[in-house]
């Protein structure tokens, strides 16, 4: 079923993973990276729900399984170090994931695993190279890259997550000329800092994530991967301190640090010993500023979206999973309105048409990748805006973070976490169905 000419632009989880499902279905998949390599750096994700699922279609569980992080839950802690609460993480199979999943994994290997599955399934790579203008006629897609070269495709996949180059040229008519406003991308007054410190395991210490609450709405959390090093979080609001995060430009890794450090030092527990290192070091730093983006169509002619370039979520534990589930849903809508199949008599599975036949079975195709994904994105998407939330609201003062940890506390010991669970995002998902693809089962 060698048919279709399909770009993708991002080598991320999403991309690598739509990679994977259209190369399987016979079709001529390029992937473009911006970056030189492979990024197989950033910190700890996890898969939810559907998303295990779609792993376990792709034939990767035991792969993905013998790279995740053994992490045994997480503890709160206050600023003098002691524990009030633990919640351990689910590892029986069955039943709700806890705070810590199942499947905890560094994405730099999640997105090894998914690179190395599409290149045995024929996908291309080409890195250091972006795509810069597109142009749609009758003959498909005809992409100007950013090295001046030009190609067309019959396809063309934005997997370059929450600032994609190609939502933008997209809803800029293929081009765009300066600095364009993307108004479908909200950026909330949330900043979260991700780095690795070296730090040997001690005896009886266990992969734990350990967590503390801290005034305005500041949280350091430590999370073990490995037994000589440590991931850092600091997440803060804006607004925290004299507002420091606000004016700082993004991109900027020495006055992000700098905000940070100041925002964190003196804040107790390991804060000092973190502030020291990242103004020393912390050459992986990075700043993610948490945003979201809603859009009510995600194609426009033969031009899509995957992922975060799409449908970006504020952090909630599920945009691994949902990146996952957007690129098994559109590659089993293009097999199944691009490649119709009829069985024949001996059962053999025969091509009814191909993506060339019709140009109308391509964008039946996406209309029906967004009619199938749309209500669970939306669904988990109801919960934000730009206006703030109830728990935005919350003055993280001490006597607030003592009674929150006082309410960890009772869960904790009264085992309420497996009814807390019941309430992650994950698990308020259940009533959507995962589509099943007969040509997506097809070797």
């Amino acid at each position: 079923m060698v048919n279709a000419d399909i770009l993708i632009v991002g080598a991320g989880i999403a991309g690598n993973a739509l990679a994977f499902w259209l190369s399987k279905l016979g079709n001529r998949v390029t992937v473009i990276e911006r970056y030189p390599t492979l990024r197989v750096n950033g910190l700890q994700l996890d898969l939810r729900g559907h998303g295990i699922e779609v792993i376990k279609r792709m034939g990767l569980e035991q792969a993905i399984r013998a790279k995740c992080v053994p992490e045994e839950g997480i503890e709160l802690v206050d600023s003098a170090g002691r524990r009030w609460a633990f919640f351990a993480a689910n590892r029986s199979g069955n039943g709700a994931q806890s705070f810590s999943s199942e499947f905890e994994i560094m994405r730099g290997d999640l997105c090894q695993v998914l690179y190395d599955a599409a290149m045995t399934k024929g996908a291309k790579y080409r890195f250091a190279m972006s795509i810069k203008a597109f142009m749609e006629d009758g003959d498909g897609i005809h992409v100007q890259f950013t090295d001046g070269e030009l190609e067309s495709f019959d396809l063309v996949v934005g997997c370059d997550g929450q600032g994609s180059a190609v939502r933008k040229l997209m809803l800029n008519g293929g081009s765009v000329d300066g600095k364009v406003k993307d108004s479908v991308l909200t950026t909330l007054p949330e900043r979260i800092a991700y780095f690795t410190i070296p730090q040997q395991i001690e005896e009886g210490e266990g992969y734990v994530a350990s967590a503390c609450v801290m005034p305005g709405g500041k949280l350091l959390m430590l999370r073990r991967h490995r037994e000589d090093e440590m991931q850092v979080y600091l997440r803060a609001e804006t607004s925290s301190g004299s507002g420091q995060l606000r004016n700082v430009k993004r991109g900027d890794v020495k006055s992000e640090k700098e905000a940070f450090a100041d925002l964190f030092q003196g804040g107790g527990w390991h804060s000092d010993k973190v502030v020291k290192i990242l103004k020393e070091g912390a050459d992986d730093f990075y700043c993610q500023y948490s945003g979201f983006v809603k859009m009510d169509r995600w194609s426009r002619g033969r031009v899509t979206l995957v992922g975060d370039a799409g449908y970006c979520c504020p952090p909630n534990g599920l945009g691994t999973s949902v990146a996952l589930l957007g690129a098994y849903v559109l590659a089993g809508e293009i097999g199944q309105h691009c490649y119709g199949q009829e069985r024949t008599a001996a059962g053999t599975v025969k091509r009814a048409r191909s993506v060339n036949d019709n140009g109308d079975t391509v964008l039946a195709a996406l209309g029906a990748y967004e009619g199938a994904f749309q209500p669970y994105v939306k669904k988990i998407q109801m919960r934000y805006s730009s206006d703030p939330s109830w728990s935005d609201k919350i003055p993280w003062n001490p006597f607030v973070i003592g009674l929150f940890y006082h309410v960890m506390w009772v869960a904790s010991a009264l085992r309420l976490d497996r009814i807390a669970s019941r309430l992650m995002p994950s698990e308020g998902m259940r009533w959507w169905k995962l589509p099943s693809y007969e040509c997506m089962v097809q070797d």
